[in-house]
């Protein structure tokens, strides 16, 4: 997926030095610049960033929808790219924290997390009061804790959503939100210190919550057109402040914001027709990544970068 000159020119701000969207850089590492980081024939998705290191999913063509993803994932650093999962599975991106990667590997219809070592290469699949045999996805990791999604039998409904906490040290499992009604989703976003967030969609209107973790205390983002807009792809800075996206409804006139728990500001807008999924603060650097995509069902995601202050 690639802008067209005239998109790439409000997109990116260029001027003299051209607006070639493979060839481009940010003109400044704080302005609200974005810039691309992977741009080819594959479609790349889920960033995720911290150390120097980039990890992310990739599939040959349009990534079909959980539980069908055939993605892979792969991490870089200093250009240098492997493959994470094993033959055999396919797997998706969570989170990174300089030494460790966690992901989700799918294999014959079922679905884990385990942690990479980027310096080892070893993988190793989490503990069993974290793969309990759930549907578990979009992993991330911070210190001693992990969040993450879980799809469960529901109640009311065929499945339930769950956002999960888990302690790696003590083996205890929190659970921060469960959806169990009608039209009902809900999906991890980022881990950072004190601050889980995750998008939550009761009756498919979806929102961006952040809880600090220290007091329990869960809030959503403001939107004052919550029936028209919808908020999603958490990421969150050590303070609690979250870049998320919101757009249309029915997708395109795409924002992405910063919310400091006391109100939203714009960052950049995105060209017409186009949006993201997954989004990650680099947890090392001043920078936010995204998956930028097509509004149609065919287009393919690659990863672009914008500076932020904190």
């Amino acid at each position: 997926m690639r802008l067209t000159p005239a998109l790439a020119s409000v997109f990116f701000g260029c001027g003299a030095i051209g607006c070639g969207v493979a060839n481009h850089s940010a003109a400044s590492a704080t302005g609200p610049l974005a810039h691309p980081v992977l741009v080819s024939a594959a479609s790349e998705e889920g960033p995720a960033a911290a150390g120097g290191w980039l990890a992310w999913m990739q599939s040959a063509g349009v990534n079909p929808l959980p539980p069908h993803s055939r993605t892979d994932v792969f991490v870089r650093r200093d250009r240098r790219s492997y493959r994470v999962n094993p033959p055999g599975t396919h797997a998706l991106t969570g989170g990174i924290d300089g030494r460790r990667l966690v992901v989700q590997i799918t294999e014959g219809g079922k679905s884990r997390i385990a942690r990479f070592d980027l310096l080892t290469h070893a993988l190793s699949y989490l503990p069993s009061f974290v793969n309990d045999g759930a549907w578990l996805w979009r992993p991330d990791l911070d210190g001693h804790r992990i969040l993450y999604g879980a799809i469960v039998p529901g109640r009311s409904q065929i499945v339930a959503y769950e956002i999960r906490l888990a302690d790696l040290d003590s083996g205890h499992v929190r659970i921060l939100l469960r959806l169990d009604g009608h039209a009902d989703y809900a999906a991890p976003g980022q881990l950072r210190g004190n601050w889980a967030t995750w998008v939550s969609c009761p009756d498919n209107v979806c929102n961006v919550w952040r809880e600090n973790l220290a007091s329990g205390h869960a809030e959503s983002a403001p939107d004052p057109e919550y029936v028209a807009h919808s908020q999603f792809g958490p990421a969150v800075d050590p303070h609690g402040v979250v870049y998320f996206g919101r757009s249309r409804s029915s997708c395109g006139d795409t924002q992405i914001r910063r919310w400091d728990g006391r109100r939203t500001t714009l960052v950049i807008r995105l060209p017409a027709r186009y949006a993201f999924q997954y989004a990650y603060l680099d947890k090392t650097a001043p920078r936010l990544y995204f998956d930028l995509t097509g509004c149609n069902r065919t287009a393919r995601s690659d990863i672009y970068a914008i500076g932020v202050h904190h």
